[in-house]
């Protein structure tokens, strides 16, 4: 089949339509095909073959294999320590958040009441925007990272 697509000029897909049709020559008896015939069969009928065929199919599979290598790339990656899970820095992040809350929780229940106590609002908007800043300083110093890597 292939010898005779290639020496019809046309795709082996092109070749399996027209096997089909009514009134297709036939392999002899040696098993050949006989070159003149289907000729004569492909122009009788003004048939023209199956445009891209070949290349569709062989774009088909180069985009299938760049498909596979990046998957690999990406589990490679993962094995090296290049890349980290989703759920692993979705964990981390919701226990930053939560490290977060609880330090501003504590500055803003705890330690600033005693200290607010008898102040005018003006004052004890500045204190409260002091510690605040207080628990952002804590959280973005190299401490909290360090104590967050013993955890």
């Amino acid at each position: 089949m292939i010898e005779l697509a290639d020496s019809l000029g046309c795709s082996r897909a092109s070749l399996y339509i027209w096997l089909k049709m009514e009134g297709a020559p036939s392999t002899s008896n040696t098993k050949r095909h006989d070159i003149d015939a289907w000729e004569k069969f492909i122009n009788s009928r003004g048939l023209k073959p199956v445009e891209g065929d070949e290349l569709n199919r062989g774009r088909l599979q180069a985009e299938n294999l760049q498909r596979k290598n990046a998957l690999l790339e990406i589990e490679i990656d993962e094995k090296l320590g290049k890349l980290i899970p989703v759920v692993e820095v979705e964990t981390e992040v919701t226990r930053m958040v939560h490290q977060f809350k609880s330090l501003i929780y504590t500055k803003l229940e705890n330690e600033l009441p005693p200290i607010l106590e008898g102040m005018k609002a003006a004052d004890i908007q500045i204190k409260q925007r002091e510690a605040i800043a207080e628990a952002f300083a804590i959280l973005e110093d190299d401490k909290w990272r360090n104590q967050r890597l013993k955890q």
